[in-house]
């Protein structure tokens, strides 16, 4: 992930984030120097009423989302990221993952 350094240098405001805390150890934090975080506490979970506080009326502020382990995540909380991501954001996997909890494995290219 050196592109994500030079991306942060120049100014590019980041937001990284994954459904788990191991892949943000491992894959992200570590590999950037970007603080990453979980895909709900991103979304900031609002205990009294249920759901996010981030969604269409206080979207995320950041020019690039990066989403680890994005086979991981589940319909719904991937509905709510998008939702809470800004309108310039638009979604993109290299690998053309599908949902693991599906259990079909890699889409082929």
């Amino acid at each position: 992930m050196p592109s994500l350094r030079i991306l942060a240098a120049k100014g590019t405001n980041l937001l990284l984030c994954a459904p788990n805390r191991p892949a943000l150890r491992k894959r992200m934090t570590e590999a950037t120097a970007v603080e990453a975080k979980t895909i709900h506490r991103l979304l900031e979970v609002d205990p009294k009423g249920g759901g996010f506080k981030r969604g269409d009326d206080k979207p995320l502020d950041c020019d690039l989302l990066v989403v680890d382990e994005t086979s991981m995540v589940d319909v719904m909380l991937m509905q709510a990221l998008m939702k809470a991501a800004p309108d310039k954001v638009r979604p993109f996997d290299r690998w053309r993952h599908r949902p693991a909890f599906l259990g079909l494995g890699p889409a082929k290219c």
